[in-house]
């Protein structure tokens, strides 16, 4: 979709369409005027699509990715002693919770680890939501933490 400009200005060279076309291609390939935020779960697949998604952009449309936020973090509650602790209590419904929730709070961190290490834009975070459909608090709340990271 990003190339579409390049493509139908050099298809249509002159008139209407052409022009239309090269002002589009400029402002997407002006970094002052268009930037690129990517926005992927801390999870292997989307981490996977979003590297990929840097390569092609350089790659195809010559532009990048100037920021990647990793959304939806779910927070670390536990540490490697307590889940120790817990595998080793009675096994009880909440106890398989808690381990299904720290095994899952691990993968995603363990994710945005390799993210980090092979992305080339910075790579900032943003915590899973408990509550639901956000309100206009929390929209400002994630705004400012999206504000200070750009």
């Amino acid at each position: 979709m990003l190339t579409a400009p390049r493509t139908f200005a050099g298809v249509a060279r002159v008139g209407r369409v052409a022009r239309q076309s090269r002002t589009i291609d400029e402002m997407l390939s002006d970094p002052a005027r268009t930037g690129v935020v990517a926005v992927a779960r801390p999870e292997e697949m989307p981490v996977n699509e979003t590297l990929a998604l840097e390569d092609a952009l350089r790659d195809e449309a010559g532009m990048t990715v100037d920021l990647i936020v990793a959304n939806g973090l779910l927070p670390a509650r536990f540490s490697t002693a307590d889940a120790q602790a817990l595998a080793a209590a009675p096994d009880g419904p909440e106890i398989r919770a808690a381990l299904r929730a720290h095994g899952h709070a691990r993968s995603q961190r363990s994710q945005l680890r390799r993210l980090r290490r092979h992305a080339r834009a910075p790579v900032t975070t943003l915590p899973f939501s408990f509550d639901g459909p956000l309100d206009l608090p929390g929209l400002a709340a994630l705004s400012a933490e999206l504000e200070r990271a750009l």
